[in-house]
C-alpha cells in the first residue's frame, strides 16, 4: 500500500503591508535617505520540518531582503537608491 503524505507550506499568523514614504522637498530631492527596515512575524511549519526561504525581489537594488534565525524575515529598503516618485506596490516573493 502506498500513502501520499502531502507536505504543508509553512505559514505566517499575519503578514501586515510594509509601507515606506517618500517626501520631496521643494528641489525635488529626497528629504529622508535613511534606510527603512520591516521584520515580518515568524513562520511556523505545521510538521516542525526546517524553514529555508528564498527571495524574488524584482530586481530592485533598493531593497534587500533576509531569512531570520527565528524563520522571520527582514525587509530593508534603502530611500536614497529610489529614483523613481511612484506610489506603487511591490509584491516580494518568498
Amino acid at each position: 500500500m502506498i500513502v501520499d503524505t502531502l507536505n504543508l507550506p509553512p505559514n505566517f499568523s499575519a503578514m501586515p503591508v510594509f509601507k515606506v514614504s517618500l517626501i520631496k522637498g521643494s528641489d525635488g530631492a529626497i528629504q529622508d535617505t535613511s534606510v527603512v527596515e520591516f521584520t515580518s512575524p515568524i513562520a511556523e511549519d505545521p510538521e516542525g520540518e526546517k524553514i529555508t526561504m528564498t527571495f524574488d525581489l524584482k530586481g530592485y537594488s533598493w531593497m534587500k531582503a533576509t531569512q531570520n534565525s527565528d524563520n522571520s524575515f527582514t525587509v530593508k529598503v534603502d530611500r536614497s537608491q529610489i529614483t523613481e516618485f511612484i506610489s506603487q506596490t511591490y509584491t516580494i516573493v518568498i
